[in-house]
């Protein structure tokens, strides 16, 4: 087995939570969160548990960098 062949454990592995790093398997409730600005790299895919204290976060900033009217 390759090490990059996307499978581990003998079954595939989902993306990977950004927060815990642990893969999102099929069926787990997963969040997608957005960082607008210059956070590209906290954007993704979190398990939803993971993925409140970032989404809360996300949402502050994205207001934030947000255009004034």
């Amino acid at each position: 087995m390759y090490l990059n062949d996307g499978f581990s454990g003998g079954g595939p592995d989902g993306p990977l939570c950004k927060a815990c790093k642990q893969p999102i398997l099929k069926g787990q409730p997963v969040t997608r969160v957005e960082f607008n600005g210059e956070q590209h790299d906290m954007s993704g895919a979190y398990h939803r548990a993971c993925s409140k204290p970032y989404d809360s976060l996300a949402r502050a900033l994205n207001m934030l960098n947000r255009p004034y009217r």
